[in-house]
Formats: C-alpha cells, sequence, structure tokens
C-alpha cells in the first residue's frame, strides 16, 4: 500500500459507532480532491478491515456501496444496522442523521503515522514506503 492509502485506511478509525462518512467527505478529509473513486479502490483493498471499518463509507446519495469482504453489500448492510443505521431498500434512511464529519489533516508524516500503529508498522516492514 502507498502511503496516501494508508492514511485514507488509518482515516477509517476516527469515525465512531453509528456514524458514517461518504466516499467523497472522506477523499477530502485526506486532501484528495474529487477522489470519491480512489477511496472506493482504497476501500476495496483494506487489509484491516476489524481494526479499520471500511463499512462505515457510503455514497453521498445514501447509497451503501459496494462492500468486498464476507457477503459483500449484505455484510455490509449487516455491519450498518449494527451499528443503529437504519436502512431501507440498499439505502441508508435519513443520511443526514447518520454523517460524521472528518477533520482535515493538512501534514502527515509517514514515520511518526506507521510507528503510532504497530499492526501497520507489522504489515508494511517489507513494503518499500
Amino acid at each position: 500500500m502507498t502511503e496516501l492509502e494508508i492514511k485514507v485506511i488509518k482515516k477509517l478509525a476516527e469515525i465512531p459507532k453509528g456514524k458514517v462518512v461518504t466516499y467523497k467527505s472522506m477523499g477530502e478529509a485526506c486532501g484528495i480532491k474529487n477522489g470519491a473513486r480512489f477511496i472506493g479502490n482504497v476501500m476495496a483493498k483494506n487489509p484491516w478491515p476489524e481494526k479499520y471499518p471500511c463499512y462505515k463509507v457510503v455514497k453521498t446519495n445514501g447509497e451503501i456501496g459496494n462492500y468486498s469482504a464476507g457477503e459483500g453489500t449484505k455484510t455490509k448492510v449487516k455491519l450498518l444496522q449494527k451499528d443503529g443505521i437504519e436502512i431501507k431498500n440498499g439505502k441508508i434512511v435519513n443520511l443526514e442523521k447518520y454523517l460524521y464529519k472528518l477533520k482535515k489533516r493538512k501534514i502527515f508524516d509517514k514515520t511518526a503515522y506507521v510507528l503510532e500503529d504497530p499492526v501497520v508498522l507489522h504489515q508494511l516492514k517489507n513494503l518499500n514506503l
């Protein structure tokens, strides 16, 4: 994974239970203009979904979007509902109620970022970042 992809994955830890963010807002919070597609691709290859819950990222129109773990979107719906989020016909009911505003970080120090998380450090030790 690239430095930017790791930044995106780690940002997931900020989303509290019962809240979601959009692919667009995640991109903006990570400093990526028009980055919704990029965010979706990063979510699809998240190697740590238990620690960094990518199921909490949804489309701007309230549709839940894709999910690559478990049984796909069926699993994503179950996880969102377990968090108390109401879903009907593949869409979040009253999306605004569940949206979380991520804080935007302007500076990213790869060394400090990786060293603060031993799981990430272990997974990345053989990558050339």
